[in-house]
């Protein structure tokens, strides 16, 4: 259930994932692609990392599209960049 539902279990002989994020991860580290923390230096505001966030979540979840995201990304930080 564990492998099923979280996907990463820190046991020698736990049962394999299903899980697709961490199936869709594995593949792109072998695929020699590097994640991107949210630790980035030049991020408008707290704020717009929480539009982007909320967008995210919509998205993986199947509530929101594609779309969302990226209007919350760029068009958030247009507004964070117009207030400075």
């Amino acid at each position: 259930m564990l492998a099923d539902t979280i996907g990463v279990i820190p046991f020698k002989n736990a049962a394999e994932t299903t899980n697709l994020f961490v199936l869709n991860d594995r593949q792109y580290t072998a695929d020699g692609k590097v994640p991107v923390s949210w630790n980035f230096t030049t991020m408008p505001s707290e704020e717009w990392k929480n539009g982007v966030g909320s967008a995210l979540t919509a998205y993986a979840a199947g509530t929101g599209d594609w779309d969302a995201v990226v209007t919350a990304f760029v068009d958030g930080w247009a507004s964070e960049y117009a207030l400075k």
